[in-house]
């Protein structure tokens, strides 16, 4: 029996755009100004096209050869576990030179504490 379910790959990337998107190249290029933010925070109400409008600024950003990582949280990653493990594998998608001792951490995350993976990955970004 499994220990925890696999990941749901559709969490770790941008939705792919729909027949009927709308482009938003005014608010993607306003986007493009918080390149180097430490935090950007979005919102706007349900059905406004959030989602929408940062996948397609992320398409833009990869299409300028830069690293993009997603993570897709619903209620079943307010489960700390849930939430280190989609951020830790998105976060591994970029393909950066990460710490080993970082890697062997998160290959095995049910035998190390939750604080422990926390530290780790903060550390493992500040690098």
């Amino acid at each position: 029996m499994l220990d925890r379910l696999p990941l749901i790959s559709t969490k770790l990337s941008p939705p792919n755009p729909s027949a009927g998107e709308v482009p938003r190249e005014r608010l993607v290029g306003f986007c493009d100004n918080f390149l180097g933010s430490t935090l950007v925070l979005i919102t706007a109400p349900p059905g406004s096209g959030k989602t929408t409008l940062i996948g397609q600024w992320c398409r833009l950003i990869k299409s300028k050869d830069r690293r993009v990582c997603w993570v897709s949280l619903g209620k079943e990653e307010s489960i700390e576990r849930n939430f280190v493990d989609y951020l830790s594998h998105a976060l591994l998608s970029l393909d950066l030179e990460w710490d080993k001792a970082f890697l062997e951490l998160i290959s095995k995350p049910k035998e190390v504490s939750l604080e422990l993976l926390l530290v780790s990955l903060v550390n493992a970004l500040n690098q």
